[in-house]
């Protein structure tokens, strides 16, 4: 994985709101440790100003940001088409239509690393 990936992770997270992305290590002990840290900022329904950071790490910078992708999209709804989300590194699975009969159940953001981002399985279906 390389800084493309991380880019497409970082374009992702922005897509759900994300304001700010930030990319830190630790080298003090080994291994070295990557953190991915996202900031998501809003107003609450009696007119304040709210923000939240969440936090993610791995061994490796496209590791902590695709592990914060991963938390930031995993449970939620897809606002195209309603259902339940998830991230997916693996572009050449097949979509959820083909496990689940009657219908997906899932609605999976695939990375493609041809056009380099992250792709909805609703895309183009919508």
């Amino acid at each position: 994985m390389d800084e493309q990936f991380i880019s497409a992770c970082v374009t992702a997270l922005g897509r759900t709101g994300a304001a700010e992305f930030q990319l830190r290590y630790s080298d003090e002990q080994q291994p070295t440790l990557w953190m991915a840290a996202a900031r998501w900022a809003g107003t609450a329904p009696d007119g304040e100003r709210t923000e939240h950071w969440e936090a993610a790490g791995a061994t490796t910078p496209s590791g902590a940001a695709y592990r914060l992708l991963e938390a930031a999209l995993d449970g939620g709804v897809c606002t195209h088409c309603g259902r339940v989300t998830g991230a997916d590194m693996r572009w050449d699975l097949p979509t959820a239509d083909t496990y689940i009969t009657g219908g997906p159940a899932m609605c999976w953001y695939r990375y493609d690393p041809e056009l380099n981002t992250f792709r909805r399985d609703c895309e183009g279906r919508d």
